[in-house]
């Protein structure tokens, strides 16, 4: 990440913390491996609703969504703390962050 004419590294200089952002990510593997069985909803007594007397089978866990599941959790978890790392890392970040969460917060009781 470049912010004016200096570069910010996005990953932490930290070793220990490199392989523990990667423990993070690649324990998408085992738990996909793990959980091949499908989930057999049977819900007989139920009338109305998504299962009502129905038989429903949500399927298991295949290699392929390893990738997915990866995926998703490096957007969703890594992502965000990997930047917020490298923007807060300094005042003037944290005043804007700060003015943000102002507006936001005004905005948001305006039509209360």
């Amino acid at each position: 990440i470049l912010i004016g004419k200096q570069r910010i590294p996005l990953l932490p200089r930290s070793w220990l913390a490199r392989i523990m952002l990667l423990c993070f990510v690649f324990m998408t593997v085992p738990t996909v491996l793990t959980n091949p069985d499908a989930i057999i909803i049977d819900a007989p007594f139920m009338e109305s609703g998504p299962f009502g007397g129905s038989k429903r089978i949500i399927p298991g866990l295949v290699p392929r969504e390893i990738i997915s599941f990866s995926g998703a959790l490096i957007l969703i978890h890594v992502l965000p703390f990997l930047t917020a790392r490298v923007v807060l890392a300094n005042e003037a970040g944290r005043r804007e962050l700060f003015r943000a969460l102002m507006i936001g917060g005004l905005l948001y009781t305006i039509p209360a």
